[in-house]
């Protein structure tokens, strides 16, 4: 016969990041003994950005954003347990370019830790004001690690060029 049993370790605390390996074992009324192993990896690391860069796509620079920018975002992104796996662990708060407080980044490569948006200004969002624009992003790993977040700037500007001929 075939069958699926649960459990639940109530009481059980993996220490900091180490593992806790479990065996469970059934036996049959005829003394057929079958067991199988598992592994529980304790995370108690938050993971951290440690850089945050706003490029602006049209303007090849990574100075200042205006109406009708794209912009590309990346963060490079420290976790030692390698704990993060999707691009919706990490999220920026991209209010300051008109767009979402927890926007999810378009990807995410584990091997290289780099998070990436695509954002365009183009779309009938615009930038909120002349100066400094902050972008911040969080994280979250899948065991529940609050990272440390970090912030990258950038130059608003909305006010048009004028152009004075003299002549």
């Amino acid at each position: 016969a075939t069958g699926v049993a649960t459990w639940t370790l109530a009481g059980v605390s993996v220490s900091a990041d180490a593992s806790l390996t479990i065996t469970a074992g059934a036996r049959d009324d005829a003394g057929n003994k079958v067991e199988s192993t598992g592994t529980i990896i304790g995370d108690t690391i938050a993971p951290y950005v440690t850089t945050v860069n706003i490029y602006n796509n049209n303007e090849d620079s990574y100075s200042s954003v205006g109406q009708g920018s794209t912009l590309t975002i990346t963060a490079t992104i420290e976790d030692t347990n390698s704990r993060i796996v999707e691009a919706t662990d990490v999220t920026a708060d991209l209010m300051s370019l008109g767009f979402g407080e927890l926007v999810s980044a378009d990807s995410y490569v584990q091997a290289t830790g780099i998070a990436t948006w695509q954002a365009s200004l183009a779309s009938g969002t615009s930038v909120s004001a002349d100066g400094t624009l902050t972008v911040t992003i969080g994280l979250r790993d899948d065991a529940g690690n609050v990272g440390t977040q970090n912030t990258g700037t950038i130059i608003g500007d909305t006010i048009a060029r004028v152009m004075d001929f003299q002549g």
